[in-house]
């Protein structure tokens, strides 16, 4: 029973990147070689399943890692607000405009136009 205690400890330091390549198989090359530590990864995260992490594991994991949650991007609502005048859309409504206000401004009419553009945009 120890010795089955003591593998699992050392799955464990071997899983968590505390191992020094012990449980790796030593040699380094070869697809057979690839497809044992596959293996033996596979094994000891089904063992980790069983068992656990101690408390421990756990504080040394966030202490390395952090915790599990994604950063929130803070957007200016000044910033998101006048992203809302640009793009195709917006820019048509634009490009509108501006014709109008030079059909006004050479007096073929546009002025009303002008007014309800603006009043959209």
């Amino acid at each position: 029973l120890a010795q089955g205690s003591r593998n699992m400890q050392s799955e464990k330091r071997a899983l968590l990147g505390e191992d020094n390549g012990a449980a790796a198989g030593g040699s380094h090359g070869g697809q057979g070689d690839e497809k044992q530590r596959e293996q033996a990864m596979f094994e000891r995260g089904n063992n980790l399943k069983e068992t656990g992490l101690t408390t421990g594991e756990i504080d040394g994991l966030r202490e390395k890692w952090g915790f599990n949650e994604l950063e929130e991007e803070e957007i200016n609502p000044f910033l998101q607000f006048l992203g809302y005048f640009w793009g195709p859309m917006p820019g048509m409504i634009w490009a509108a405009i501006i014709i109008e206000l030079a059909k006004a401004a050479s007096g073929n009419g546009g002025g009303e136009d002008f007014g309800v553009l603006m009043g959209l945009q």
